[in-house]
């Protein structure tokens, strides 16, 4: 081998040799560099994408984060990109479905990647917290071929060169060297960076190929990194595009890069700010927050966090910023890169944002969002405006779709303008009826509005409710009133005429063509006038123009009664009302016009009909109290004849047909009086008296009254009037007793066993008023539910058997409910068959006088023991001795009290004092009482016997009975009883044994001469037995004139005088004995009215003739004893000492009540009743001197009252007199002597009485 051959083997051996290193290195650096440089970038990218999505991450935007990940795809080489939040979950990806399907795992550098894909992660945290991370995947494929072309080239090239160098080694050994040089050279030029460097190409040789192939690898290489570099700037691009300023800091803080975005937040150019520090760009606070970040060690606590600050633009304003930092790199090359965002529009948004929200959230219509993603259109949000309107909340509304609110009524088209709606979708506005959750219809006036993402993808429904219910409702009313109105012109009789402000017609309607003859189109444009007659016709048109010129009208707006005229020359009455109407600066008048003729004949029917009826239902009333009065005179004779046979000696057989007459007799005169009131009621002639009375006598009154009739029935008849209740009160007497005596009367009739209890008790008190409950409560038959509405009704009772077995009218309850109600109460019932009723009425009273509530008294410390076997009775009794201050012990039998006042005198604790029943099974009262008697540790007990049986004397003085009382006990005499036995100074203990204490003990007149005054002689036979049976002397005689011829001759204490007599009635003859007493100056003499008329006007009648009193025919001796007693004084006086001569000045079983009432007040009483007479007395002079009548008919009244109250009846009659008088009309002209000596005898008599009789 030649040494040329193996220089140019050598030659050519070295060159490939050299050449293969030379590729090898050039290839590997290439290479190496390339995936560095694409490390790097990867990395440097998926930070950047991190840095970006973090705020939308943390804030959950995820339409943000899917924006950022679409661009993000746009970069060169990227495959997919994804964000996972802290738990994996993927919260916006999008590239490559099969590249995101595989798993993922980030390469540390190109050499881990096997299937050419270049996967990157960045980890999101703030605050030491991880939120999630990025993800990037990159295809390295462009890479790889690159360098697989290169190492292609450069292998082929090395081969090509070897062969050249063998096949043209002569031609080689000239130029080797520098060939291998021009090699060498590019080598280096492209390791120094001089990518795409030729090297020169001679020949065609192996070195020309090596030298071509070279500068072809050198060529891709700067395709390669030209390419790289475009995505950078690309990268760089989309950084500085960006909203959020990116800095990038080399250690100790130095400003490296400056993005346009951080320029346009700062408002300061890169140039200015470039290679200084950052501290210019905060404020001091601002710099303060984050200052740990920016020095030569930042703060690796900090680092990574999203922290909030304050920046500082050029011109010195300050503004709200957002920043983290972040490291890059690692080592001591490690910089920073700090990304900022302007937070002034962000802050700004966020308060209009909250004030939407607040605005939605407060706003009073409904707010309803859905989502338009799910099939069913879930609600994922709704406002209070939508609970308020539909009353479900939000927990009860999301998730579910809106169906719920729609009902039976909700209107289809409606429902299917909103689907079409939904499916289009589209804006639609529907009125349609809703359902609340509580049922509620409701009119909804509902839009819904379809909202679409930023990529026009349709998201959800907004839908806004106003809840118009009210509005629909007004709607309808006025669509209603309008179509009423059409229909009301259109079709009534009246006639409407519209006339402009010269009287020319407008309008006129049907109604006026019908009413006036005219056709609208003949009298449209003509005078309104030509429908008047004369005189109106003429003056119709000055009243138009004084209106114009004046505005004052007497007929606008004001209906009035005219005459009209027909087209046919007719006239005929008729309303007109006119009113004024402006439009447009228009004047015109609108007239309704109504034909009255109709009305006029029908008012004058009605007229003369109202006449009729009243004459009638006076001809009635008249009738009934004729007839009342032709059957009460037989009957005052048929009872006053029973009532003298009673006072003789009779068998048994004949007192029960007595009693039975009787019992007839009674029931004859209830009917009669039931008959008389329902024929006042009927007429409204029933009036309602205003007086002032004693609640407990009247209610007891009545219970005493029945309790014979209770008693004989064996039933137990008990009356309870609770502590409470006042017992002055200012009402109608009379007809409460009317109404209890009915109710009562009612429950004994129909009660066989048992009891009656009549109960009153306050409902309602107040200073001056007091309502009260009224119960009669009874054992008897009972009412079906079916019949009690039936009861109130007359003429009706609760079956015919009833009425057949019992009796009665049927009138009795109805005229009971009708006086309740024009006492301004009401009545009503509780009842069951075979059970019992409990009939109740509750009625209003003021509380009169001093008030008060009844008896009080205190009997502190008292042990008293209750035996009776019924427990109404027990309780009753027990509640009057509590409200007495007593300690009461009750027992059901004897047996039972006697073991209980056994044990307590064992005990050292024995009772005072029994309340013993008389009838009780097993051991009554009087075997107990004996019992007692027989104890001698009981024997000193007090005993009060209470009884429904006559009492025997014997017996109540065998065993030392103290007081013996008779059932129903009457409140008062029960407290003065337990006064008088337990030997107390108490208020209410009178001096005088009580009256019910004494019974039997009758009044006795003797001497005192009485005229009865009466035509028939049966009266006068009854009347005469009756007045001298009770002691009196007695002249008759038969008519007025004789009357009064009497009154000359003699001196009577009292006249009784009936009024409907032969010649002179009694009417008349008072007022001329009235008018004698006072021309001649006599006293005046009690004048009593005898009548069988029951009617009030009867009454009224009597006391303004002058009488002093009213009697009702028939009448028993007690109640003709009762008021003798009233206008005579016996020899006793009141009491033992009283003198005779102010005997008939004051009634002394009134004063009494009084004294028995005020207790130890009494004497002052008086004395306030001597200074008021006097001061009242002083009044009515001055009137009558200064010819005031009605300063007098005051003082007249006030005396009236005032005598009233204390029992003055000389003075109440005179003062009567006078202010009936007064009321007609008549001045006393002859003076008032009469009512001034009774006033001063009434004064004299009260101011003698305290120093005769002690009040205790």
């Amino acid at each position: 081998m030649s040494f040329r051959l193996k220089t140019i083997l050598g030659i050519a051996a070295i060159e490939a040799v050299l050449l293969a290193i030379l590729v090898w290195s050039g290839l590997r650096f290439i290479e190496t560099t390339a995936e560095q440089e694409f490390t790097q970038r990867a990395q440097a990218t998926v930070r950047a994408f991190a840095v970006t999505t973090k705020d939308p991450l943390i804030g959950s935007d995820l339409a943000t984060l899917q924006s950022f990940v679409w661009e993000t795809l746009n970069y060169p080489g990227v495959i997919f990109a994804r964000v996972r939040d802290a738990d994996g979950r993927v919260l916006a990806s999008a590239g490559d479905e099969a590249a995101l399907a595989r798993p993922f795992a980030p390469d540390a550098d190109l050499g881990a990647v096997t299937d050419g894909v270049f996967r990157a992660a960045e980890e999101i945290a703030e605050g030491g917290l991880a939120f999630g991370r990025v993800e990037l995947a990159l295809s390295v494929q462009a890479l790889k071929e690159i360098q697989a072309d290169a190492r292609r080239y450069g292998i082929g090239l090395a081969l090509l060169e070897m062969g050249l160098v063998a096949l043209f080694s002569l031609a080689l050994g000239v130029y080797l060297t520098r060939q291998l040089l021009n090699l060498t050279e590019g080598s280096r030029r492209v390791a120094a960076g001089e990518l795409g460097y030729q090297v020169p190409v001679k020949g065609r040789d192996e070195l020309a190929a090596t030298a071509r192939a070279f500068n072809l690898m050198s060529a891709r290489v700067r395709e390669s990194y030209a390419d790289l570099a475009e995505r950078e700037e690309r990268l760089r691009q989309v950084l500085e595009n960006i909203q959020d300023g990116i800095l990038t800091l080399e250690p100790g803080g130095r400003i490296q890069s400056f993005s346009p975005a951080a320029e346009a937040i700062f408002g300061r150019p890169a140039a200015t700010v470039v290679g200084d520090t950052a501290r210019p760009l905060f404020t001091e606070g601002g710099w303060a927050t984050v200052q740990a970040l920016f020095g030569e060690t930042p703060d690796p606590r900090r680092l990574g966090l999203l922290l909030d600050t304050e920046g500082r633009r050029a011109d010195g304003q300050a503004f709200p910023l957002e920043i983290r930092v972040t490291p890059v790199g690692q080592g001591p090359e490690q910089g920073l890169i700090a990304v900022v965002r302007d937070l002034s529009a962000r802050a700004a948004a966020e308060a209009e944002l909250r004030l939407r929200n607040r605005i939605i959230e407060d706003s009073v219509n409904g707010v309803v969002i859905a989502d338009a993603t799910q099939p069913d259109l879930p609600v994922v949000y709704v406002n209070q405006g939508f609970t308020r309107i539909t009353g479900y909340g939000a927990e009860e509304v999301v998730g579910r779709n809106c169906r719920f609110l729609q009902g039976p009524a909700t209107e289809a088209d409606a429902l299917e303008r909103i689907r079409a709606a939904l499916r289009e979708p589209t804006d639609v506005n529907v009125v349609l009826r809703n359902y609340a959750k509580d049922g509620r219809e409701f009119w909804n006036d509902l839009s819904i509005t379809p909202i679409h993402d930023g990529r026009g993808r349709l998201t959800h429904f907004v839908a806004l409710q106003n809840d118009i219910t009210e509005r629909m409702r007004a709607q309808e009313e006025l669509a209603a009133r309008e179509a009423y109105l059409r229909r009301v012109l259109n079709s009534t009789h009246d006639a409407i005429i519209v006339i402009d402000a010269e009287g020319r017609v407008e309008s006129f309607n049907a109604g006026a063509e019908a009413m006036f003859g005219y056709r609208a189109e003949e009298i449209i444009g003509q005078n309104v006038s030509v429908l008047a007659p004369s005189p109106h016709r003429e003056q119709h048109d000055d009243y138009l123009r004084r209106h114009r010129e004046t505005g004052v009208s007497r007929i606008l707006g004001v209906e009035r009664e005219f005459e009209a005229q027909r087209r046919d020359g007719s006239a005929f009455p008729m309303t007109l009302r006119v009113n004024e109407m402006n439009e447009a600066g228009r004047r015109r008048y609108l007239g309704v016009i109504h034909d009255i003729t109709e009305r006029k004949r029908v008012e004058n029917a009605l007229r003369e009909a109202k006449e009729a009826a009243e004459e009638a239902a006076d001809t009635k009333t008249q009738f009934l109290a004729n007839m009342s009065h032709e059957i009460r005179t037989p009957m005052h004779g048929v009872l006053g004849a029973l009532e003298m046979l009673r006072d003789t000696p009779l068998s048994a057989p004949q007192q029960r047909y007595l009693d039975t007459a009787n019992t007839s007799a009674d029931i004859l005169l209830s009917l009669i009086d039931e008959v008389l009131d329902f024929s006042r009621l009927e007429v409204g002639k029933l009036r309602i008296e205003s007086l002032d009375f004693e609640l407990r006598r009247t209610v007891e009154d009545v219970t005493a009254m029945l309790g014979q009739r209770a008693h004989a029935k064996r039933l137990e008849l008990a009356c309870f009037i609770a502590p409470t209740v006042p017992d002055r009160l200012r009402g109608d007497p009379i007809r409460l007793r009317q109404i209890l005596t009915n109710l009562l009367g009612n429950a004994i009739k129909f009660t066989e066993h048992g009891e009656v209890v009549v109960s009153v008790t306050v409902e309602q008190l107040e200073a001056a008023r007091v309502v009260l409950r009224f119960e009669v409560r009874d054992t008897g038959i009972g009412i079906a539910a079916d019949k009690q509405p039936l009861l109130f009704q007359p003429f009706v009772q609760a079956d015919g058997g009833t009425s057949r077995r019992f009796g009665g009218t049927g009138l009795g309850l109805s005229i009971a409910r009708r006086l309740a109600e024009l006492m301004g109460g009401e009545i009503g019932l509780e009842s069951a068959p075979k059970v019992g009723s409990r009939f109740w009425f509750r009625l209003p009273f003021l509380v009169a006088g001093r008030g008060g509530s009844g008896v009080r008294a205190d009997f502190s410390g008292a042990r008293m023991l209750v035996v009776d076997d019924n427990a109404t009775n027990r309780i009753i009794l027990h509640r009057y001795l509590t409200a007495w201050g007593v300690q009461p012990g009750s027992a059901g039998s004897g047996e039972e009290a006697l073991a209980k006042l056994q044990d307590a005198a064992a005990a050292g604790r024995p009772y005072q004092l029994v309340l013993l029943d008389f009838n009780m099974p097993g051991m009554d009262g009087l075997m107990l009482a004996k019992r007692l008697r027989q104890d001698p540790a009981l024997a000193a007990t007090r005993l009060l016997m209470l009884s429904s049986s006559s009492r025997e004397p014997a017996i109540i003085d065998e065993l030392g009975i103290d007081i013996w009382l008779d059932k129903p006990v009457r409140q008062s005499d029960l407290h003065d009883a337990i006064a008088t036995i337990l030997n107390r100074d108490d208020s209410r203990a009178l001096a005088a044994e009580p009256r019910s204490l004494r019974p039997g003990t009758e009044l006795r007149f003797a001497g005192e001469r009485v005229l009865l005054v009466e035509d028939n002689l049966t009266t006068q036979q009854l009347g005469e037995a009756l007045l001298r049976q009770r002691g009196l002397e007695v002249d008759i005689v038969g008519n007025g004139r004789e009357a009064i011829a009497a009154l000359e001759r003699e001196q009577y204490a009292i006249v009784l005088m009936d009024v409907q007599m032969p010649e002179l009635d009694g009417f008349e003859a008072t007022r001329r004995i009235r008018a004698r007493e006072a021309a001649e100056g006599r006293a005046r003499t009690p004048i009593v009215a005898l009548t069988a008329h029951a009617l009030p006007a009867d009454r009224e009648k009597c006391l303004d003739a002058g009488m002093d009193d009213y009697l009702v025919k028939p009448y028993s001796g007690a109640a003709l004893s009762a008021i003798v007693a009233r206008w005579l004084t016996p020899p006793n006086g009141v009491g033992a000492d009283a003198p005779a001569a102010f005997a008939p000045v004051l009634d002394p079983v009134k004063l009494a009540e009084v004294r028995a009432l005020m207790g130890t007040g009494f004497a002052a009483l008086l004395a306030t009743f001597a200074s008021t007479v006097r001061e009242q007395l002083a009044l009515a002079l001055q009137a009558l001197d200064a010819q005031d009548g009605e300063a007098l008919l005051d003082a007249a009244h006030r005396l009236k009252n005032t005598a009233g109250d204390i029992g003055a009846p000389r003075l109440h009659g005179e003062a009567a007199a006078l202010e009936n008088a007064l009321k007609r009309g008549s001045f006393p002209a002859q003076g008032i002597g009469a009512l001034e000596r009774a006033g001063r005898e009434a004064v004299a008599a009260a101011e003698q009485l305290p120093e005769r009789e002690s009040p205790s």
